[in-house]
């Protein structure tokens, strides 16, 4: 009881103090399993005083503050120097501010940055990086790297227009009982990011046709990695239903962030995604049409996308399927070779490895949230996390995939284990206050009310991009 008291006290979140503080250990539990229902956390809400919850949120973003601000930058530029401090001397200050890369923490970015292909995206942005996709005229080149990375991401996906076997375990999206004068469309993933399963897009896609609504297919992760791999459920325009797709060229394509395509069935649906003004509206100049929410558009990043499908080719992108496949099924072993963590359900893409807490693990009161931080905090792994059911999952690309990385995160996995188990179960004593808090604040993130969550949310866009000096 001392240990559950001594986590209590070092929580510092909105309302789940409130919940918390006035709940007995069951609910606790409930909470940090994320199985505590929206309308407890709601009653909560409403017997804290608005004062209270801003005090809480203000701790709570303030401890977050200090994490990624320290003491200050005493070198934080606040305003455009006076002077210019010439090329040289800023490029010396760019590679002193570049983090070294780490196979562990790779944030996002799924090709090895020493990669032969990273030399060929630098090149290209070099080459274009004084452009603009909005003035087709003025640069030929770019609107043709446009044109031709689109045709190639929707010739991936079983054709279509574009604008720029079931398991019980795991948590798969099935054609639901809707009513029709309340749905307008219908969306689905292929894959889940926290789970790496395809949903049931044939059975979804029936269901879209009959009721002549639109099926949105979100292929973001799965772009590339499941039209060059091999045992993918169907999940793209060969399936009727299907509407519209998006596929992130910057994830298992490889190119650089900020190159994904929205692909359509028809051109009649496409067109209702361009922006055109006219008239003299805006700023009085005549017509104006954008095909997407942006104006202005760096060539460089349409060149180095173009660029990367060309340098690797339908056969370069198999063979990068086949290694992340090959990387995929060594961590699905390594997990399932640890005890009191299991795999969860069978994972349909290559790519995301779903480990939720075991039967061993349930009983010791340790969740894998608490797994995923103590990988995260004091090992350096990069983690996420995810609710229903409480999941830690990891992204397996080619930097994973190198030798040697997966044996050390399977090694360093059974140490955060063996470390909770040993410094939390029946002591005083637990892990640190980050890990214990993150531990409850992501169990109960699925209980609390959304206009909760938002408002948090919004409050937390300061943290990151306000300077300290």
């Amino acid at each position: 009881m001392q240990q559950q008291q001594l986590l209590l006290s070092r929580v510092q979140s909105v309302v789940f103090w409130a919940v918390v503080a006035k709940a007995a250990w069951s609910v606790y539990r409930a909470i940090l399993e994320g199985t505590l229902v929206k309308r407890v956390a709601a009653t909560a809400v409403k017997v804290v005083p608005p004062a209270a919850i801003k005090a809480l949120i203000d701790k709570e973003l303030a401890s977050v503050f200090k994490k990624i601000h320290g003491d200050g930058d005493a070198s934080a530029a606040l305003t455009v120097p006076a002077r210019g401090l010439g090329g040289r001397a800023v490029v010396a200050r760019l590679e002193e501010l570049r983090t070294p890369y780490s196979d562990k923490t790779r944030g996002g970015v799924y090709r090895d940055p020493n990669s032969e292909v990273c030399e060929t995206q630098n090149r290209a942005f070099e080459l274009y990086n004084c452009s603009n996709a909005l003035y087709t005229f003025a640069f030929p080149a770019v609107r043709k790297f446009e044109a031709e990375t689109i045709a190639a991401a929707v010739d991936m996906v079983g054709g279509g227009t574009a604008e720029s076997p079931s398991d019980e375990g795991s948590p798969r999206r099935k054609p639901p009982a809707i009513n029709r004068r309340k749905t307008v469309a219908i969306y689905a993933s292929a894959p889940t990011f926290s789970h790496g399963v395809v949903d049931d897009i044939v059975g979804l896609g029936n269901l879209a046709a009959s009721l002549g609504i639109g099926l949105r297919v979100d292929n973001c992760l799965g772009g590339v990695l499941l039209s060059f791999g091999e045992g993918a459920p169907p999940f793209d325009f060969e399936i009727p239903g299907v509407t519209s797709m998006s596929v992130d060229l910057h994830k298992y394509g490889n190119a650089s962030k900020g190159a994904s395509v929205v692909a359509f069935r028809n051109a009649r649906l496409r067109r209702r995604s361009y922006l055109p003004s006219g008239g003299g509206g805006g700023d009085g100049g005549g017509l104006y049409v954008t095909p997407t929410l942006q104006g202005s558009r760096n060539g460089a990043i349409i060149a180095q996308a173009w660029a990367t499908l060309m340098h690797y080719g339908q056969d370069g992108y198999r063979d990068v399927a086949a290694e992340i496949k090959a990387a995929f099924a060594k961590a699905l072993e390594i997990v399932r070779d640890t005890e009191d963590i299991d795999v969860l359900g069978t994972p349909d893409a290559a790519a995301i490895v779903p480990i939720v807490a075991g039967e061993g693990l349930k009983k010791t009161g340790i969740t894998i949230y608490q797994v995923a931080a103590e990988m995260e905090a004091p090992r350096g792994w990069s983690a996420f996390t995810g609710p229903n059911p409480p999941v830690y999952s990891i992204c397996v690309g080619q930097a994973r995939a190198k030798p040697g990385v997966l044996e050390a995160w399977g090694n360093d996995l059974r140490a955060a284990i063996s470390h909770l188990k040993t410094n939390t179960i029946g002591t005083t004593t637990t892990t640190t206050t980050t890990t214990a808090t993150a531990a409850i604040i992501y169990g109960a993130a699925s209980a609390v009310p959304e206009d909760v969550l938002n408002a948090v949310g919004r409050s937390s866009g300061p943290t990151s991009t306000s300077p300290l000096p």
